[in-house]
């Protein structure tokens, strides 16, 4: 049975959100890869099993308040990277 980090889904449909209204951070593929990177080590995983539809069921439930954590965490890398690139 094959496992994936939910939240790493999150944190890449929350980014392109947040992509969508910023305009003062670069959005090139290397700053991208780096604030998912960033926001993923400083949030706990949640895995989810492809073949336990019951586990992803019950962390949808809480996808509202991972979102918030998510936006809450790439709001702040994004203040790091504008401060120092990673390119």
């Amino acid at each position: 049975m094959a496992e994936r980090n939910y939240m790493e889904d999150i944190i890449k449909e929350v980014l392109e959100q947040c992509f969508q209204y910023r305009d003062d951070v670069c959005k090139c593929e290397i700053c991208k890869e780096y604030i998912i990177q960033k926001v993923a080590e400083r949030i706990s995983p949640h895995h989810v099993s492809d073949h336990h539809e019951n586990a992803k069921a019950r962390i949808q439930t809480v996808d509202n308040q991972l979102r918030a954590d998510v936006m809450k965490e790439i709001t702040f890398v994004i203040e790091m990277v504008k401060a120092n690139p990673p390119h």
